[in-house]
């Protein structure tokens, strides 16, 4: 199935909610694979095959960063997020 062939997508959109990073990355993936340790801290990421998550170094380190979105209307689904994006750097144009 083809999501967004016709779709228009909004304006990016900051969000209420930011990401809190004190180990300089951040990780992208399916919560169901993550084990986490009884102190709370996700100690190891499962990867079984045909699923991955991505890992990415955020700009300057530790730090709580803006997290943006991109909403589209899809017929039959209603608004869903098209996009997410977290600011690392405030640069203009970047």
């Amino acid at each position: 199935m083809t999501f967004g062939t016709n779709a228009v997508i909004g304006e990016w959109e900051r969000l209420e909610q930011t990401v809190a990073v004190d180990s300089g990355l951040i990780v992208i993936g399916d919560p169901a694979y993550v084990e986490v340790e009884p102190d709370g801290f996700a100690d190891e990421l499962v990867q079984p095959a045909g699923f991955g998550s991505l890992a990415v170094m955020t700009g300057f380190g530790d730090g709580v960063y803006d997290v943006y979105v991109r909403r589209v209307s899809e017929p039959g689904w209603g608004e869903r997020i098209a996009a997410v994006k977290v600011e690392f750097v405030v640069k203009e144009g970047v």
